[in-house]
């Protein structure tokens, strides 16, 4: 499993690459809540490569994406407000379940 994350050179694709990276993360976030919710120790755990080869390929294009940054400031607003507000709810699930598992372990 590979945690490489190479951003296409156009910047339009390169917003668009990020913003499905980070639905993808989203998900298994997601997922990962449900087994928090219903205390499915099978699901929780079988969820953590996927989320740990994501989370390497979105921190990956993140730091790709900071490096180019004056490059996205031609990309539609439509798509960099997508991305923000995915990253807005990536930042709350992350919380979010970390707050539940402290609890769980508390």
């Amino acid at each position: 499993m590979s945690t490489e994350m190479t951003l296409p050179q156009d910047p339009t694709a390169a917003v668009k690459a990020m913003i499905k990276l980070a639905e993808q993360l989203i998900d298994v976030m997601e997922r990962e809540s449900m087994a928090l919710a219903k205390r499915d120790g099978v699901t929780f755990t079988g969820l953590q490569d996927e989320k740990s080869r994501l989370s390497g390929q979105y921190e990956a294009g993140s730091a790709a994406f900071g490096a180019r940054l004056q490059e996205f400031r031609k990309v539609d607003s439509a798509l960099i407000d997508k991305l923000g507000a995915l990253q807005q709810s990536l930042k709350d699930k992350t919380l979010e379940n970390s707050s539940v598992m402290e609890r769980m372990q508390g």
